[in-house]
């Protein structure tokens, strides 16, 4: 799995892109690594669809008291 997801971590120039973080967040949650997929996504938050992406991601994974800001 490490292997796999080395292989599409984005640069810096992807994490400046919404989506591609939105994909490799994703990735990461599927993997397990749900705190690495919410840093992945923190910096996109003000767009709604990835706060709602957000949302899905972490539901029913004991983050509801953790603050987005």
């Amino acid at each position: 799995m490490q292997q796999a997801l080395d292989a599409v971590r984005p640069d810096e120039i992807g994490l400046a892109s919404e989506w591609v973080c939105h994909d490799f967040a994703e990735l990461l949650a599927k993997a397990g690594r749900l705190d690495e997929a919410i840093t992945v996504l923190t910096p996109h938050l003000d767009r709604e669809w990835i706060l709602s992406t957000l949302v899905e991601l972490t539901e029913s994974q004991g983050c509801d008291e953790r603050s987005w800001n």
